[in-house]
């Protein structure tokens, strides 16, 4: 990205930016891109972020599931955690498939649209989803997105009830996806799993065995970072 863009996405002014931007590129967390003078990450940036997921517990627990997952089920695998109002992957796993629903560590999806979206909310208060979501109506990504309150806290009682969430082309067309959340020695949600296959029209016994592959799968995650059942 070029200096006005960036100042324009962070609301702040050109010069300012400059200054930011130049200080990070010399430290190494930018770098500017030949004769464009544009901006992109440069490497310490992504130092930074190996180190932070080699020394995250999350992660280490889940991969031999989401491996399990994309190897055996022909899921394509999440992992994610929720901060500041969005559902943001630690961790992808494309399956053998040969249709790829693509997914890259760290960027961020929608919190009602998404399977792994919704299982980062079912502990929440009504209240806490509404502060996390935002207020109704919510982005219509697909024909079947979910975009008034009522429906969201309807469809996230279901998914308390069954112990999973479904994503049945509500953030992408012909996409359905099944997650569960992961959970720490607290019993506290931390994380989010999901599985995500290029199919809608499955019959609803197939749909809730994907649903307990994913369930289990957060469940095992879970109690290796010590949660226990009672």
């Amino acid at each position: 990205m070029g200096i006005r863009d960036i100042a324009r996405r962070l609301g702040m002014a050109t010069a300012i930016c400059q200054r930011l931007v130049n200080t990070l590129t010399e430290a190494g967390y930018l770098e500017q891109c030949g004769e464009s003078k544009k901006y992109s990450v440069g490497y310490k940036a992504f130092v930074v972020g190996a180190r932070y997921l080699s020394r995250n517990d999350i992660l280490s627990a889940s991969m031999p599931e989401l491996q399990q997952l994309a190897r055996e089920h022909r899921l394509n695998a999440y992992l994610g955690v929720l901060r500041e109002g969005k559902a943001v992957y630690l961790a992808s796993l494309q399956s053998e498939s040969p249709i790829v629903i693509r997914g890259r560590a760290g960027e961020s999806i929608p919190l009602h649209s998404t399977a792994l979206g919704k299982s980062l909310l079912l502990d929440l208060s009504d209240e806490e989803i509404d502060a996390e979501v935002g207020p109704a109506p919510y982005e219509k990504l697909t024909k079947r997105t979910i975009t008034s309150r009522k429906a969201l806290l309807d469809d996230l009682r279901r998914s308390r009830e069954r112990g999973y969430c479904i994503s049945a082309a509500e953030n992408l067309p012909d996409v359905l996806t099944v997650g569960a959340p992961v959970r720490d020695m607290s019993g506290r949600i931390v994380a989010g799993i999901s599985g995500a296959i290029y199919r809608v029209d499955m019959a609803e016994d197939q749909v809730r065995a994907y649903g307990e592959v994913i369930a289990e799968a957060g469940l095992r995650i879970s109690k290796r970072l010590g949660f226990q059942t009672r």
